[in-house]
């Protein structure tokens, strides 16, 4: 049997009901017993019964990655710098937003009070355009998009702004993650400190190099006045 908008909708008020379900700092979201519990009894105690358990979890675990496939598309918009972004018209990206909540704080002059509480639209929502595949491609773009615009503003004031833009969206990512799987998103931090330091190592031993290789300029003064 299809599912219709009307159930989807239904099953996201009937998780959000429960944050165990899906909020990972919860005490009891790696509790898999009262994790097992509580899907029983949404299932056992709403009219989405037609559908197997398995389907319901299943589609709940589809909505979810839809939601975090969206947020990762607007929070690449934020990092490219764009300030005219567009958040996406997928029907269920409002009523999912309580799976990140600093995610709504963030952006939250770009949502309305009528986008938040708006009807489900009846017709598919427009292809959003796709990101770029790397952040290294994204940082590109951005510097390329803004060179026009921002010709006069120094250079360090336009590197300070872009890491600041970058710093917070690590930082959101993290979060994301951490209400999802903390040990990966511990894991995750760790090998970015790693990198950093790694980079900082390599930084000083160029350095070094390069240093070590210029003639001393002293030295060679002395010996044409000799």
């Amino acid at each position: 049997m299809e599912w219709t908008d009307e159930q989807r909708l239904r099953l996201i008020e009937l998780v959000q009901k429960h944050p165990p379900l899906w909020n990972a700092s919860d005490e009891e979201h790696k509790n898999r017993q009262m994790v097992e519990l509580i899907w029983t009894r949404i299932y056992d105690k709403s009219d989405l019964n037609d559908h197997p358990l398995e389907d319901v979890r299943k589609q709940w675990k589809n909505l979810r990655d839809s939601f975090f496939k969206q947020k990762r598309r607007v929070d690449m918009q934020f990092l490219e710098g764009k300030d005219d972004f567009c958040l996406p018209k997928w029907k269920f990206f409002s009523k999912l937003l309580f799976l990140a909540p600093e995610f709504e704080e963030k952006y939250s002059s770009k949502l309305s009070h009528s986008a938040r509480h708006s009807p489900l639209p009846s017709t598919p929502s427009p292809a959003l355009k796709r990101p770029s595949t790397s952040l290294e491609e994204s940082y590109e773009t951005s510097t390329e998009s803004s060179s026009v615009s921002d010709t006069k503003r120094p250079k360090r004031d336009f590197d300070s702004e872009r890491f600041s833009r970058f710093g917070q969206h690590v930082a959101d990512t993290l979060l994301m993650i951490t209400r999802q799987d903390v040990d990966a998103a511990v894991e995750l931090e760790i090998d970015m400190r790693q990198a950093m330091l790694n980079a900082i190592v390599r930084m000083s031993k160029k350095a070094s190099e390069k240093s070590a290789k210029q003639p001393d300029t002293k030295t060679s003064r002395r010996g044409r006045r000799a």
